[in-house]
């Protein structure tokens, strides 16, 4: 860690309320927090660390579902940077480590996700044909789907001054990944998450990212926090799993935030178009 010093305390804010969740923080701000941590730039936190670590076969291929289920939107990247920071999180708040540190990544990291997706959606609407098509299509999914800052932003590109109200829109999990959630609860319950169980001929995936500094502090002093000593791989390794944990209930209980849950589909069904129509 070099000249970090691992106690130090990062200033944050000591007003967050709520029931449940972490450190006072409700579910809802919960699920905003992850979303908001796979995509987390700080200017106030810019320099990242790298870490490597290896997860169970089983739980990787778990996320992988939940990547491709259309429930949200994602890549590798993004997706272990949420489960990290989120567990991380989850870890700390258990062993009343780091709170102020908490507060200052959720505070620092608010909006994130947002700017994101908004970048992601502007760049695909520039490969669009302006034409009568498009622009139905486009309506289309601000009805359906566009009750929110996706859908503005698809008026601003269709020119329109007034703003299209969008209905609210019941969020559907696929049976299969459903199930696949709670098989991977199930196994996460029957585990110790700190270590890779052994399974023949099967080799366990190597997660090779960079995360931003304050991350690692939570990574270290929960290292030091265990009475048997934990290797620092170890600690991710459990953050990863508690992770995946959270998002597999969110899934199954149908809680995946709405905005995210729309904007996936808002994507999925440009894209969709673009290879009908503008191939």
């Amino acid at each position: 860690m070099g000249n970090i010093d691992p106690e130090m305390e990062i200033e944050g804010t000591s007003d967050m309320t709520g029931s449940g969740g972490i450190h006072g923080i409700d579910d809802e701000e919960l699920k905003r927090v992850f979303f908001d941590l796979m995509n987390f730039d700080s200017k106030r936190f810019p320099k990242k660390k790298r870490v490597v670590f290896k997860v169970p076969s089983n739980m990787h291929n778990s996320m992988l579902k939940l990547l491709e289920s259309g429930v949200f939107v994602a890549d590798k990247v993004e997706m272990y940077r949420g489960l990290l920071g989120l567990g991380l999180m989850v870890m700390d708040n258990q062993r009343g480590l780091c709170m102020h540190k908490v507060d200052a990544i959720i505070l620092a990291s608010k909006g994130s996700r947002v700017k994101s997706n908004i970048k992601k959606l502007n760049e695909i609407l520039g490969y669009l044909d302006r034409n009568e098509n498009t622009v139905k299509m486009l309506e289309g999914n601000i009805k359906k789907h566009g009750n929110n800052a996706y859908g503005v932003i698809i008026n601003i590109f269709l020119g329109k001054s007034e703003i299209v109200e969008g209905e609210d829109c019941k969020i559907v999990v696929p049976p299969h990944i459903e199930k696949r959630c709670m098989d991977a609860i199930e196994e996460i319950e029957g585990n110790n998450k700190f270590y890779i169980p052994k399974v023949h001929g099967v080799e366990s995936p190597k997660i090779d990212i960079k995360i931003p500094i304050p991350l690692t502090f939570f990574a270290y002093i929960l290292k030091d926090s265990y009475d048997k000593p934990k290797m620092v791989g170890e600690i991710y390794r459990a953050a990863f799993i508690n992770g995946l944990e959270k998002i597999c209930n969110w899934v199954i209980q149908g809680e995946i935030p709405e905005d995210e849950y729309n904007f996936c589909k808002i994507l999925h069904n440009i894209y969709d178009y673009l290879t009908d129509n503008c191939a």
